[in-house]
């Protein structure tokens, strides 16, 4: 029941706030109150500052996961980027979220999350390829600004960015955070795969929302293995699973529809200089979509 009701609250909210938005002006201050939006979190992280195995999060609620912590962050810069370059560069607003954008890259680094790492390359070659000569300048100039954190970064977090490339094969040596990274790989991919079984045994209307992970877990112990009671770690294949193959294949043509739709108005705006903040606008939404599928493609 609960459940239901902070669905149910969801729901209404993606129903009521942007029909609430009228006009360009009334655009321009929903981005910029989710450029903002990254000082409240930046400020949890500080306040509640915890570690899980020296990745960092917060004491409680949902940016206690690091990965769920590293993709809030990385979700909200394109807006705060949209902030910057619709200020003047001495602007307090200008100042304040390019702050924000430094340290939010800082504190995704020191999460340890893999899938935030590989979402802040693929973003940076996607905009180092489509962007102007002066946006490609500034992420030059951003890669050196994360090449200076890393420096920052403990080294087990290092070491837990580095099993990237080893994939799932343990090897003599390892330390006990390389492991633990390791194992974390091998889960997702059991998840993942289940998720996928599930999905084909029950293609029609999936085994219900919110429901994958007590599924499994019933299934595990039939089979008498140990119950995960975790979620697919992959958006796209539990939505699959539990509400079916119809229901994905809808969420997946909005989506890629919603990428087409913004990078197509960021081509077209670009290079008429009346529709500047059109195709800023355009280009931080194609983004913050970029960023959200492949945060949902690696996490839940």
């Amino acid at each position: 029941v609960m459940t239901l009701k902070i669905w149910a609250t969801s729901y209404a909210c993606v129903l009521v706030v942007p029909s609430l938005v009228s006009n360009l002006d009334q655009c321009r201050k929903v981005y910029y109150v989710f450029g903002f939006a990254l000082i409240p979190i930046l400020l949890a992280t500080v306040m509640f500052q915890a570690q899980i195995e020296g990745r960092d999060n917060t004491a409680f609620g949902t940016l206690s996961n690091p990965n769920d912590l590293a993709f809030s962050l990385l979700l909200l810069i394109p807006f705060a980027v949209f902030v910057i370059s619709s200020e003047s560069l001495l602007n307090w607003k200008a100042v304040v979220c390019a702050s924000a954008i430094v340290f939010a890259l800082i504190k995704t680094l020191r999460t340890g999350s893999r899938a935030a790492m590989l979402t802040m390359v693929i973003c940076f070659v996607l905009v180092l390829l489509n962007g102007k000569m002066m946006t490609k300048v500034k992420m030059l100039v951003a890669g050196v600004v994360a090449a200076i954190a890393f420096a920052l970064i403990p080294a087990t977090i290092l070491l837990r960015y580095a099993t990237v490339f080893n994939g799932t094969a343990m090897e003599v040596g390892m330390s006990s955070d390389e492991k633990s990274a390791v194992g974390s790989t091998r889960a997702r991919k059991m998840l993942f795969q289940e998720s996928v079984r599930v999905m084909l045994e029950y293609p029609a209307l999936g085994v219900g929302p919110g429901i994958f992970s007590a599924a499994l877990a019933k299934e595990q112990e039939k089979r008498g293995q140990f119950q995960t009671w975790h979620e697919a770690h992959n958006s796209f294949t539990q939505l699959g699973s539990e509400a079916g193959i119809p229901a994905l294949a809808i969420y997946l043509a909005i989506t890629l529809y919603c990428l087409k739709r913004t990078f197509s108005i960021y081509r077209r705006a670009r290079g008429d200089p009346n529709q500047i903040m059109i195709c800023r606008m355009a280009a931080s939404l194609f983004m913050a979509v970029v960023i959200y599928v492949i945060c949902a493609s690696l996490g839940t």
